[in-house]
């Protein structure tokens, strides 16, 4: 998805609300064996804060099958995440920063109305170039920079934006940015005081935050840091770190036209661990930083990993087995 933001699950979703009414997502995800499903639940969480939408319902947890670890993610549950360590551990990311309402609003918010006769000859229009909002002189690249909303009857008093170029899409509040997509290597960065991400094709990038970068060996991963103390990065003594990439069952396989599975595989579920260097910096008077590794289930993993300090950074070696990590600040 981070290559196609104008066909993105956001832009999709952007074209629903209407004009003084809540909107909720009924059921979205993506599903197993997606090999980049680790920047799903990111991106929407961030950006339907930014459109300030209602709630997500991510579809689905399992419903109502046992999460037998010995199954891994069954062959009718692709789209169930309760055996997903990937989408399990930065659903709990995404709640802190949904709940706090950890991005801005959209500053402006672009309404584009249709009257009757406009509603049905929306019929005719080439749906390759129409969709997903049928308005000519609306581009796709819109909900990406501010929050949209649609009405009927009513005409538009400004003109909408142009088109965004397709290397950096912008929201106006400065808190997301979507990169490099006209590169096939796209990266999202999510840059609020309390969480901040780093999600794509992050080892290529260079892509930064006002507290985090990162060399990984990875090609593709995501990288979100979230206060637990809902103190701002720079202040805070407790932070959640996830750090998610490829998820499958043992003895996956795929087809040659990698289309579909030839064998579905079973459990245990298995990661591509995310490994290299992490910087944070910016973090204010800090004595010592410290990571602690974390089960699936949310228990201490492993030994502690002490952060080196190199002139106003702190750097974390990451290694672990290991999808998420919490780190304390001792000031």
């Amino acid at each position: 998805m981070v290559n196609d933001p104008l066909d993105s699950t956001v832009t999709q979703f952007a074209r629903t609300p209407v004009t003084g009414r809540p909107y909720t997502i009924s059921e979205t995800n993506h599903p197993y064996p997606h090999e980049y499903a680790c920047e799903g639940f990111p991106i929407l969480t961030a950006y339907a804060l930014f459109h300030d939408w209602d709630g997500i319902y991510w579809f689905t947890y399992g419903q109502g099958r046992a999460a037998d670890p010995k199954q891994g993610i069954r062959p009718r549950g692709w789209f169930d995440f309760s055996n997903d360590p990937v989408k399990m551990t930065t659903l709990y990311a995404c709640a802190l920063m949904w709940y706090r309402q950890d991005l801005r609003p959209a500053r402006r918010t672009v309404v584009r109305s249709y009257t009757m006769d406009e509603a049905i000859e929306s019929l005719r229009m080439d749906r390759s170039k129409g969709r997903p909002f049928f308005k000519p002189g609306f581009a796709r690249s819109t909900p990406l920079q501010h929050a949209t909303r649609f009405q009927f009857g009513q005409a538009e008093n400004t003109p909408f934006p142009e088109p965004a170029p397709p290397g950096r899409i912008e929201a106006d509040t400065g808190q997301l940015v979507w990169h490099d997509a006209d590169k096939a290597k796209g990266v999202v960065t999510v840059d609020s005081e309390r969480t901040q991400a780093l999600i794509g094709f992050v080892r290529a990038s260079g892509k930064t935050t006002v507290h985090l970068s990162a060399q990984v060996d990875n090609e593709f991963c995501c990288l979100l840091l979230t206060s637990m103390d809902d103190a701002p990065i720079r202040t805070s003594r407790k932070l959640l770190l996830t750090t998610t990439a490829l998820v499958a069952n043992t003895g996956i396989a795929w087809e040659d036209d990698r289309k579909t599975l030839a064998r579905w595989g079973r459990g245990p579920v298995l990661i591509e661990p995310v490994t290299g260097t992490l910087t944070l910096r910016d973090m204010g008077e800090v004595k010592r930083l410290t990571a602690r590794p974390l089960t699936a289930a949310g228990s201490y993993l492993g030994p502690v990993l002490t952060a080196k300090p190199r002139a106003d950074t702190w750097r974390l070696e990451l290694d672990g087995p290991t999808t998420w990590y919490v780190i304390e600040v001792q000031r």
